[in-house]
């Protein structure tokens, strides 16, 4: 437990400048949301329904006759929210979104935290990773800032944790239990991002992987077995058909269409960097329809990038290339070739993008001259900019484009 403190916290004043520079990146969207948004409309930020946790809804006895009412995909999301909700209980009303914005800022600004330990343990120089630093949150609101800790963001913070502890050594059975139980909790298709990691820090031991996930196990799986009563309940009471009682209405987000490759690229990589349009911050009934770039050089920048990360990805040690393919290739079974969350693959990434600058500082490190190290530092850092002007000016105007 004394390791896993260890790393989440900053402690040197660089770590200190990134931790709280970023959190306040994240609460400034959250709360220009908070104070132009009329609630009682019902939005739905980035997603999710911001209602059902802030308004009416919002009740700590409610959540909990959730969590024994079987939901398959979020078995304990509901107890990692818990807290939050007492607390949110107990403050005036005009305090309630507050607490969940706080919540969920606090846990981005760790996670670019956790970026820049995983840089450094992978010896890349200040200014590189510096730039990776700068770069993550000028898109990762995109995707994760929902004014809550949902699903996405709990999910990058403790995948990018357990990595950490795979890169530093300090995995022990105490803290892989705590991290099984909170990724598997929050999806439960997170239990194969953990056995990724135990599969590539054996080795490739298939064996040896198996075994450790297991073991990882003892603290999800009675957790689970009280979510289970409720699948009980549906089945034997409610006389739900089993299939249906099991899968909720995971069903809603599987479509057979066919997928075209324009969706691809807008969806799964152009969208979780750049808007393609003023009103994605609340999901309205056009969200699916992508008009293009005012430029190509929209494309291009987010080209460059992914290439960049490319390069980055052959220049990484082993373990995090091996973990950061396995992701990506799970993500692409679930979307492409299963068909699930088509419509929110813009959300999904979230699964695997944040190794993006992770990828990039490893990239500019490798660059031997350092004449041309510098250019693609400044290169990286200009998108960082560009990033940050073009999503933060959509961001504001599709809020004031939902509250007309």
């Amino acid at each position: 437990m004394k390791d896993i403190f260890y790393l989440v916290l900053p402690h040197q004043k660089t770590e200190k400048i990134i931790f709280f520079s970023t959190l306040v990146w994240f609460l400034c969207f959250s709360l220009y949301f908070a104070l132009s948004v009329d609630f009682s409309c019902h939005h739905e930020l980035m997603g999710y329904d911001s209602d059902f946790y802030i308004g009416e809804g919002r009740n700590p006895k409610l959540m909990l006759n959730k969590l024994i009412s079987w939901n398959l995909r979020h078995p304990l999301y509901v107890m990692i929210n818990l807290p939050v909700l007492l607390i949110d209980a107990l403050l005036p009303s005009r305090l309630h979104w507050a607490i969940f914005a706080l919540f969920s800022s606090t846990i981005m600004a760790g996670s670019n935290l956790l970026i820049y330990k995983i840089c450094k343990q992978s010896s890349v120089g200040n200014i590189s990773t510096l730039i990776s630093i700068i770069l993550f949150p000028t898109f990762a609101h995109i995707m994760l800032l929902s004014g809550l800790a949902e699903t996405y963001v709990l999910t990058i913070y403790f995948v990018l944790l357990l990595i950490l502890l795979a890169l530093t050594k300090r995995s022990t059975r105490f803290s892989d239990n705590i991290i099984f139980a909170i990724l598997t909790g929050t999806t439960l298709t997170n239990c194969i991002y953990f056995f990724f990691v135990k599969l590539w820090e054996a080795t490739g031991n298939i064996k040896n992987a198996i075994f450790t996930t297991l073991k990882s196990t003892f603290l999800f799986v009675p957790l689970l077995i009280i979510t289970m009563t409720g699948l009980a309940f549906r089945y034997f009471v409610k006389h739900i058909p089993l299939m249906e009682a099991i899968l909720n209405d995971t069903h809603k987000f599987v479509h057979d269409s066919h997928i075209q490759p324009s969706t691809i690229w807008n969806h799964y990589f152009a969208d979780p960097f750049l808007f393609h349009y003023t009103d994605q911050v609340v999901h309205t009934s056009n969200a699916e329809v992508l008009p293009s770039y005012p430029s190509p050089l929209f494309h291009l920048a987010i080209i460059f990038l992914l290439l960049f990360a490319l390069w980055g990805v052959i220049k990484s040690k082993p373990l995090l290339r091996n973990i950061c393919l396995s992701f990506f290739a799970y993500n692409i079974i679930i979307h492409f070739v299963c068909g699930y969350g088509n419509n929110e693959l813009q959300l999904f990434c979230g699964h695997w993008l944040f190794f993006i600058p992770i990828f990039i500082a490893i990239g500019l490190n490798s660059i031997s001259g350092k004449t041309a190290r510098r250019v693609f530092q400044f290169a990286i850092l200009g998108c960082a900019i560009f990033f940050a002007i073009h999503n933060s000016y959509c961001y504001i105007t599709s809020i004031h484009a939902c509250s007309l």
